[in-house]
């Protein structure tokens, strides 16, 4: 089970790493679908009907949630910049239509 709980926290310091390097728009997607499979994966290690941890287990699960948590939150941070990019874009160019048309 540690191993398991391992491979979940290199995958969240993958992703983390890719969000850290301003991701594309199309990058984030990729992110935003990574992180709900590391929930799941993280959600079936909890409610697992054997869930039997060892303490050291339970200790590097809640380092491996706490992770988790703070990788969700950059991600939503980073798709709020994002968000705020485009939105900035697309009224630039709705500006310059407009002028354009004049």
């Amino acid at each position: 089970m540690l191993d398991r709980i391992q491979q979940i926290g290199s995958l969240i310091d993958e992703v983390s790493e890719v969000v850290n390097n301003n991701p594309e728009l199309e990058e984030i997607t990729n992110i935003v679908d990574t992180c709900q499979f590391i929930e799941q994966k993280l959600r079936s290690i909890f409610e697992a009907p054997t869930n039997t941890l060892n303490q050291v287990e339970m200790d590097k699960l809640t380092e491996i949630y706490t992770r988790y948590s703070n990788l969700i939150d950059s991600v939503e941070t980073e798709q709020q910049l994002i968000y705020k990019k485009l939105v900035k874009h697309v009224g630039n160019k709705k500006k310059l239509d407009v002028y354009r048309n004049l």
